[in-house]
This record gives C-alpha cells, sequence and structure tokens, in this order.
C-alpha cells in the first residue's frame, strides 16, 4: 500500500485507492446478484492517536474484508474544504458504502473485524467515533420502495 501520510484520513485515503475498485480474483455473492437497496456506513469523530489508526486502517486495508463484501470508500477522512463551522482538527468523517444490509452487517460483525481489527481501535482509544448506518434513497419511482 503507498502511505500518503501518518495521519488516519491519508491511510484511509490510501486504502480507499486500493479497495475503491474490484479486485481481479476476488469474489463476492453480492457481486453475482442484482443490487438491492445500498446503505451507508458513516464513521464521524476525532483521531486521538495518529499512529494508532494508521495501523488500524492498514491492518483493515490488509484484511480484504471491504472487496469480499463489495464495500467501497465513497469519501476521503478529511475535508479538503469547510464550508461551514469549525471541525476540530483531527475530526475525520468517514462513509463507506455497502451494497445492502446483509454486506455491512456480514463486514462489521464478521470475526476478522470483531476480533482482529476493532480492537486496534481500543485500550486506550485511539479515536472517539460514531459508527451509524443509512439506507440510500435509491428508490423505484412505481413503488416508492428501496428494493
Amino acid at each position: 500500500m503507498k502511505r500518503l501520510a501518518v495521519s488516519f484520513g491519508c491511510v484511509l485515503a490510501a486504502a480507499c485507492q486500493g479497495s475503491a475498485v474490484p479486485m481481479p480474483g476476488v469474489a463476492s455473492a453480492h457481486s453475482a446478484r442484482a443490487e438491492a437497496c445500498a446503505v451507508y456506513m458513516i464513521i464521524s469523530g476525532e483521531t486521538l492517536d495518529r499512529p494508532r489508526m494508521a495501523a488500524y486502517s492498514e491492518a483493515l486495508l490488509a484484511s480484504g474484508l471491504y472487496p469480499r463484501v463489495d464495500g467501497r470508500y465513497v469519501n476521503q477522512a478529511r475535508p479538503f474544504s469547510v464550508l461551514e463551522g469549525t471541525p476540530p482538527a483531527d475530526h475525520v468523517s468517514l462513509v463507506v458504502r455497502f451494497p445492502d444490509e446483509q454486506a455491512l452487517t456480514e463486514f462489521w460483525y464478521s470475526a476478522t473485524y470483531q476480533q482482529d481489527i476493532l480492537p486496534l481501535r481500543f485500550d486506550p482509544p485511539a479515536a472517539n467515533f460514531t459508527v451509524t448506518a443509512h439506507r440510500s434513497h435509491e428508490f423505484d419511482p412505481e413503488t416508492s420502495r428501496c428494493d
């Protein structure tokens, strides 16, 4: 992986470059079926320990979890411009797109993520994040439902 900088946001940007496109030879159950309603995982908060968050990001990239479930980074974690307000210096907001709720669940609750990767952010905390899941607004105009 090309390391852009020591900061969490830049390491995630490098990770996203590696996982945002389909990886040859990596099969996914999600890519084989018609895409349902996409969901988005939003990570927002303050980085407390940049080197530890860089290690977390590198472990996440090395795991191959996102490509396995067709997860894709939507943005870089650090803004290139602040249009309103004054965010803390180490504030990040990252959006990860999954093809459906099942893919998000497979990622978040996987043994690899829960046991090997997520603990890298704790004890003591390397960040103070809120992680939320959101459904997209990809509606079928005839049924007004997200199918």
